[in-house]
């Protein structure tokens, strides 16, 4: 019964922050689940995020101190696991999608790039949660390392 109220909310409206440029907004969170990443353990993922319009068309995310619990099984043993994660800080930008021909020269110091929903000016951090904790995947190098 512990995940009836479990918060999968990751969707932040960004139009006023688009029009503040240098603005910045910062979010703290806890007990925070991904739909597509079911291997999250409770209390959920805890951190905080930073936005800043970079631009009119552009928002900087930056998320630290994050940190959650996450189940894995080994390739090899199938035993399963608990792993904590902690993501001291990483960084994604969501762009306009007409901006997408400029991610090579405007926005190439950015590793993750999304795009932000034009019908109502927000963005999704879900897909970006999942891949700051699928960054985090652990490497099973030989059977018997049991340091994981």
């Amino acid at each position: 019964m512990g995940n009836i109220m479990k918060q999968y909310a990751w969707k932040v409206k960004v139009g006023d922050l688009l029009h503040n440029i240098g603005k910045a907004d910062e979010v703290t969170f806890e007990g925070r689940y991904l739909h597509d990443y079911e291997d999250i353990c409770d209390p959920g993922i805890s951190g905080k995020f930073t936005l800043q319009a970079i631009n009119k068309t552009s928002v900087q995310v930056i998320f630290s101190g994050i940190e959650c619990d996450v189940k894995y099984v080994s390739d090899i043993s199938g035993k399963e696991y608990i792993k904590h994660l902690v993501i001291d800080e990483y960084e994604a930008l969501f762009i306009f999608p007409e901006d997408e021909s400029q991610i090579e020269t405007t926005y190439e110091s950015y590793s993750d790039i999304y795009f932000i929903d034009m019908k109502d000016f927000s963005i999704d951090l879900e897909d970006c949660m999942v891949n700051i904790i699928r960054s985090q995947d652990p490497v099973i190098k030989q059977k018997d390392d049991e340091s994981l």
